[in-house]
Protein backbone atom coordinates (compact mmCIF):
# COMPACT_ATOMS: atom_id res chain seq x y z
CA UNK A 1 0.00 0.00 0.00
CA UNK A 2 1.43 3.14 -1.10
CA UNK A 3 2.05 6.26 1.20
CA UNK A 4 -0.68 8.36 -1.65
CA UNK A 5 -3.16 5.50 -1.63
CA UNK A 6 -3.36 5.76 2.61
CA UNK A 7 -3.53 9.79 2.28
CA UNK A 8 -6.24 9.05 0.20
CA UNK A 9 -8.31 7.07 2.29
CA UNK A 10 -7.97 9.27 4.84
CA UNK A 11 -9.28 12.36 2.68
CA UNK A 12 -12.22 10.21 2.09
CA UNK A 13 -12.57 9.34 5.58
CA UNK A 14 -11.87 5.61 5.52
CA UNK A 15 -8.96 5.74 7.77
CA UNK A 16 -7.99 8.18 10.49
CA UNK A 17 -5.17 10.69 10.20
CA UNK A 18 -1.88 9.10 10.94
CA UNK A 19 -0.68 12.31 12.21
CA UNK A 20 -1.66 12.56 15.87
CA UNK A 21 -0.75 14.65 18.32
CA UNK A 22 1.88 16.28 16.67
CA UNK A 23 4.06 12.94 16.37
CA UNK A 24 4.15 13.03 12.91
CA UNK A 25 3.50 10.67 9.96
CA UNK A 26 3.18 7.00 10.96
CA UNK A 27 3.03 4.44 8.42
CA UNK A 28 0.16 1.90 9.47
CA UNK A 29 1.05 -1.93 9.39
CA UNK A 30 -0.74 -3.47 6.82
CA UNK A 31 -2.85 -5.77 8.88
CA UNK A 32 -4.16 -2.51 10.80
CA UNK A 33 -5.01 -0.90 7.80
CA UNK A 34 -6.87 -3.95 6.32
CA UNK A 35 -8.37 -4.10 9.86
CA UNK A 36 -9.58 -0.28 9.93
CA UNK A 37 -10.85 -0.96 6.51
CA UNK A 38 -12.86 -4.10 7.32
CA UNK A 39 -16.57 -2.24 7.44
CA UNK A 40 -17.70 -4.64 10.67
CA UNK A 41 -14.76 -4.24 12.73
CA UNK A 42 -14.04 -0.43 11.85
CA UNK A 43 -18.10 0.39 13.12
CA UNK A 44 -17.09 -1.71 16.57
CA UNK A 45 -13.70 0.51 16.89
CA UNK A 46 -15.25 3.98 15.86
CA UNK A 47 -15.28 5.68 19.05
CA UNK A 48 -11.79 4.88 20.32
CA UNK A 49 -10.47 4.33 17.04
CA UNK A 50 -7.71 7.52 17.70
CA UNK A 51 -6.89 5.67 20.92
CA UNK A 52 -6.44 2.51 19.70
CA UNK A 53 -3.78 4.24 16.86
CA UNK A 54 -2.21 6.28 19.44
CA UNK A 55 -1.99 3.08 21.89
CA UNK A 56 -0.27 1.55 18.79
CA UNK A 57 1.58 4.27 18.40
CA UNK A 58 2.67 4.77 22.18
CA UNK A 59 2.97 0.65 22.44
Amino acid sequence: MSAKYLRTLVRRGKLPSYRLGGIGPRRFRRCEVERLLEPESATAEVPDLSSFISNTITG
